[in-house]
């Protein structure tokens, strides 16, 4: 019985010491809702906590899939558009650092050139 309590303990401890695993819990303090789309391995809503940016949104989401047009992640923000790109080599601190806020959408498109 003490072992079980002992894991149960540090996997709350772990649970709140991560900023990805606290950003799926709803009932956080000043988390929010956000979209992820397209070409995610999971897409749909997230709760996230607002230290969370776009490229942490993809992770909880499962990540990029093969087909995933990084260059052209588009991010419905505060009513406006942007396309940041995400490839391997145009990641910077800007495309990196982009804080998300309540009800933004997330779309990865399709990489039209995939399997060609």
């Amino acid at each position: 019985m003490k072992t079980y309590l002992a894991l149960a303990l540090s996997a709350m401890v772990l649970a709140l010491a991560s900023p990805a695993l606290r950003a799926q819990d709803p009932r956080a303090p000043g988390s929010f809702k956000v979209s992820v789309q397209g070409q995610v391995t999971k897409p749909g809503p997230y709760a996230i906590s607002p230290d969370l940016t776009v490229i942490d949104a993809v992770e909880l989401a499962g990540g990029f899939t093969p087909q995933a047009l990084r260059s052209s992640v588009r991010i419905a923000h505060e009513g406006k558009t942007t396309v940041l790109d995400y490839s391997d080599v145009a990641l910077n601190n800007a495309n990196a650092n982009f804080k998300l806020g309540p009800g933004d959408v997330i779309f990865v498109p399709v990489d039209p050139t995939y399997g060609k």
